[in-house]
């Protein structure tokens, strides 16, 4: 998330206040099976701040340009650490050197870093025998990515596509490298 920051033109301290915000936001409100009790107003909290900081960094009160960084971070900081986290291993006991760049590439299709995702369904739907009602939570696992040729499925595609794919592979393939 500081990188991100960084790469966005924060100033260092604004970049580093920011991911430890990322994280707080993280920790309050990310999905887990189970809702999580006494986390609201922590991640409330981390949002206000975090969007202050957003506004100052980017120069902008816009609430959708401040939103969509929030979320660039947001979606970033556990996936990222999750991507260079598995390509670390990847590389142990190989008998040889796989370079970061091909270890990273093939986490990306062979064991995707973020295994699941939760949507909300907009309207009653029909899933098979299935029924899920609008508003209903809807997890989508995605524990593997596509293994055929082109662009993994790791990142999606369309409206739900990851826009920092690209960030995410460059700073996973330089830590990985360093590691």
């Amino acid at each position: 998330a500081e990188v991100l920051a960084l790469s966005l033109g924060f100033a260092p301290a604004a970049a580093e206040r920011a991911a430890t915000l990322t994280s707080a936001l993280c920790d309050a409100v990310s999905p887990t099976l189970r809702p999580r009790t006494g986390t609201g107003s922590a991640g409330d909290a981390a949002a206000g701040a975090l969007a202050g900081v957003m506004a100052d960094g980017l120069g902008s009160g816009e609430a959708a340009r401040i939103a969509a960084a929030i979320s660039v971070l947001f979606q970033a900081r556990d996936a990222t650490a999750a991507l260079i986290g598995t390509a670390v291993l990847a590389g142990r006991g190989a008998g040889t050197a796989v370079p970061a760049a091909q270890r990273v590439d093939e986490v990306l299709r062979h064991d995707a870093p973020v295994q699941c995702t939760r949507r909300t369904a907009v309207q009653d739907t029909a899933v098979g025998a299935a029924s899920v009602s609008a508003g209903a939570p809807v997890w989508i696992f995605v524990a593997t990515a596509e293994r055929g040729a082109g662009r993994p499925a790791t990142f999606g595609s369309g409206p739900h596509g990851c826009p920092g794919a690209a960030q995410a592979t460059a700073i996973a393939r330089q830590v990985v490298a360093v590691l």
